[in-house]
């Protein structure tokens, strides 16, 4: 949780994930100084072997996500994994781009 003193309060944040749920926001709550790697154990908390297959590799399971936009600002999920979330943040997590 990078260190930072978290409270009781719980921060509402609203996610979106491609392939799972492009058209319509998941709501999520987090506590207080959550970072993105709370948000995905809490997504994998809630809806397990849904989620997962958007989120991890099958074979590797390794994160397959590999950018995640918070309010319009793009990060990569691999440097920037403990970005700090604030009450009512938009998150959208991104899959690489297939391709052949």
């Amino acid at each position: 949780m990078n260190g930072v003193i978290m409270n009781d309060k719980p921060i509402n944040i609203k996610v979106r994930i491609e392939g799972f749920s492009e058209t319509k926001f998941i709501h999520v709550k987090l506590k207080e100084g959550s970072c993105l790697t709370d948000l995905l154990s809490q997504l994998i908390a809630i809806y397990g072997d849904e989620i997962e297959p958007y989120l991890y590799d099958s074979i590797t399971g390794e994160l397959a996500v590999y950018s995640v936009i918070i309010n319009s600002k793009l990060y990569r999920l691999k440097d920037e994994s403990y970005q700090e979330l604030f009450d009512n943040d938009s998150v959208f997590f991104i899959s690489p781009l297939g391709g052949g």
